[in-house]
């Protein structure tokens, strides 16, 4: 659970937003993990996420979500791993029913070294909005990503580039995408974690009247440390165009309010420190 301060909840310009729509807003939000693994003679794992955020000022972005995998596990000799499996994901927003998933996917690693790692991942959805306020929403999504990975003493360094393309029921929420991420996590001790990234990702809307581009730089910056008793302090520095939830980051705000508004003003950073539970 944490709790924090977040001054571009639309993702827009400010002037875009209507009177009783506010631009900044406190929020709370708690995320739930539970996993059982079955040693199977293809070992299995099931999975279950659940996230919920709440804005104190408008209400309107509320969001809740819950997620259940099946992850099929498999090697092929000793430097290829394998995971597969479905997976069925709900969502809301302002308290109706956003989005229901179906989906699969395909992750294989491969060892190239004891410290350097590739992996490739697929996932295909088939979605549906159970609201005709949402219904826009509905169609399917492809992601294709390609990671390397280096660890080494207590560093972690990755890169990563991912395609996704989307056939969705409105060309407004039907871009392809593609997306660069460079990361870096290092240890600062027996307590203390730093991890920080950068990422650029570009959108492209083919199927509008008039086509349109699009394009989202994002600094991601966080120092953890483990506090006793289970409790954990988190510090984070991130930009304002920060993913809230699909609807925010896919759409902006025209659909939710009927208008139509600049989608993300210009990098505003915000910083957030909260106490978490650790299990």
């Amino acid at each position: 659970a944490s709790l924090g301060h977040d001054d571009n909840v639309a993702l827009v310009d400010e002037l875009s937003l209507p009177a009783n729509v506010a631009a900044a807003s406190p929020f709370t939000d708690v995320m739930g993990y539970a996993s059982r693994r079955f040693d199977t003679r293809v070992p299995l794992r099931l999975e279950l996420t659940g996230y919920a955020v709440r804005y104190a000022d408008d209400h309107l972005f509320d969001q809740s979500s819950l997620r259940a995998d099946a992850v099929f596990q498999w090697s092929a000799g000793d430097a290829w791993r394998f995971e597969a499996g479905p997976y069925l994901a709900s969502s809301t927003l302002d308290g109706d029913g956003f989005e229901h998933t179906r989906g699969a996917q395909l992750r294989a690693v491969r060892n190239l070294s004891e410290r350097l790692a590739f992996d490739v991942r697929f996932a295909y959805d088939d979605i549906e909005s159970p609201t005709a306020r949402y219904e826009f929403v509905a169609g399917r999504r492809e992601r294709l990503r390609f990671g390397l990975e280096h660890r080494n003493a207590g560093r972690r360094l990755r890169a990563q580039y991912e395609l996704e393309s989307q056939s969705r029921a409105d060309a407004g929420v039907s871009p392809d995408r593609g997306r660069i991420l460079l990361g870096l996590g290092q240890s600062l001790g027996a307590r203390w974690l730093f991890d920080g990234s950068v990422a650029h990702r570009a959108s492209r809307y083919r199927d509008l009247a008039t086509p349109r581009n699009e394009s989202l730089t994002e600094l991601t910056l966080a120092l953890r440390r483990e506090l006793e008793l289970g409790l954990g302090a988190d510090g984070k520095l991130l930009p304002a165009q920060h993913d809230l939830g699909q609807v925010v980051a896919r759409l902006g705000v025209p659909h939710l309010l009927g208008q139509q508004a600049e989608l993300t003003r210009p990098f505003a950073p915000f910083a957030r420190v909260v106490v978490v539970v650790l299990h």
